[in-house]
């Protein structure tokens, strides 16, 4: 599967309709930048100083939409972006997670070269004799290293920021069922 298919998102018509409205944008910012990426509808209204009937009818919209979630198991319902509504907001993360695979690529590679390089060893002019400098083994083991958090980040990165809208599919499916 490549990162395009697994980085899209399907946008229906009911998804239009519910990003047509500058409130409902006000909305999903407020949701994105609150602490913890919840926050209740009273903390909503007051801050963007809209009705809380008005307030309701949109999160209703964008709940049906698939862009917003509701944890309603509390007397308040707290709302949060759903991974669709991340992706709405934030198309863009998948920038972090190819940076770090192709520095990763790129220090791996210096790395196994600088090995290559000490096991090999290098001949001096004029000597004829072969020289194996401790600088490229150590030189080689820090840039493996290196190339190893990258990877490990980028798969962070990856597994964090995906915008699978089949994800945020399976997760309403699952919590529905609960």
């Amino acid at each position: 599967m490549d990162s395009e298919a697994s980085d899209a998102i399907t946008l229906d018509k009911s998804d239009m309709s519910a990003l047509s409205s500058d409130v409902r944008i006000s909305i999903l910012r407020a949701i994105d930048g609150s602490a913890g990426g919840t926050v209740s509808a009273a903390t909503l209204a007051d801050e963007l100083s809209i009705g809380k009937s008005t307030l309701h009818q949109h999160l209703s919209v964008l709940e049906n939409a698939g862009i917003v979630s509701a944890d309603k198991s509390r007397k308040w319902h707290m709302y949060s972006l759903t991974r669709k509504g991340k992706c709405i907001l934030h198309p863009k993360q998948s920038f972090k997670f190819i940076l770090a695979l192709s520095s990763s690529v790129f220090f791996g590679l210096y790395g196994v070269y600088m090995l290559v390089l000490f096991f090999k060893g290098m001949e001096f002019q004029g000597g004829g004799h072969v020289k194996h400098l401790p600088e490229l083994l150590i030189g080689g083991e820090i840039f493996l290293i290196v190339a190893g958090c990258l990877i490990y980040l980028a798969l962070r990165i990856n597994n964090r920021d995906k915008c699978s809208y089949a994800d945020s599919l399976v997760r309403k499916k699952l919590t529905e069922e609960k």
